[in-house]
């Protein structure tokens, strides 16, 4: 995998984080942001997805926000963007 970080500061981040928003989050459960995003909410991550063309739905019992502008009820402490990762 060719990734921009090291694995120890992915790690550093979910060590200090518990609420992430997921861009780019996908209700189709072959797609990386919701396998992303399913991983997150099992370790007890509280999660907010955000995709315009995903918007009033629910993915993975969390509503689907159609940008970052509207308001979330907490502050989210860390911002995942996902695209297709090519894995």
């Amino acid at each position: 995998m060719n990734n921009a970080h090291p694995e120890s500061f992915i790690e550093d981040i979910l060590k200090e984080v518990k609420t992430i928003a997921v861009v780019g989050a996908s209700s189709k459960k072959d797609r990386d942001s919701y396998k992303v995003m399913q991983s997150l909410i099992k370790n007890g991550y509280r999660v907010f997805p955000i995709n315009p063309n995903e918007s009033g739905k629910t993915i993975l019992n969390q509503e689907c926000l159609p940008t970052t502008e509207k308001k979330i009820c907490c502050a989210v402490e860390s911002w995942e963007v996902l695209t297709d990762l090519g894995w």
